[in-house]
């Protein structure tokens, strides 16, 4: 999809309200995280060989103390796919709204009230 191949993440990167986090394996890439004005989670990936390892967690948590070294309270939302929101529930997202298609995509709305002191 050509939302997420790597010219259209490079366009995120460099339009400056994106914060990309890497997680790297000897140098290689194996983890990404970014998210957008530090409210919108908008990938989270990590490779299949690096899955179940807590990789997408430890990105989830700098992410989440760089959002509340900005604000004491955020509220941060993703559109989850189908298949990780069971992921993002053990992160602590909650379901907020039905399941969604949109130009051939299906998500499921989820969001966090994220407090400095609660992590």
């Amino acid at each position: 999809m050509a939302l997420f191949a790597p010219q259209a993440i490079e366009g995120y990167i460099t339009a400056g309200n994106y914060n990309y986090l890497v997680a790297l394996d000897q140098g290689q890439l194996v983890g990404v995280l970014g998210v957008r004005d530090n409210r919108h989670l908008v990938h989270l990936f990590v490779a299949e060989p690096y899955q179940r390892r807590g990789i997408a967690r430890t990105l989830w948590y700098r992410a989440k103390s760089e959002a509340l070294a900005a604000e004491a309270e955020v509220e941060i939302s993703v559109r989850s796919s189908v298949y990780a929101t069971a992921v993002y529930e053990r992160f602590g997202f909650a379901v907020c709204g039905p399941r969604v298609e949109d130009v051939g995509v299906t998500y499921v709305p989820m969001r966090q009230v994220i407090r400095r002191g609660d992590c």
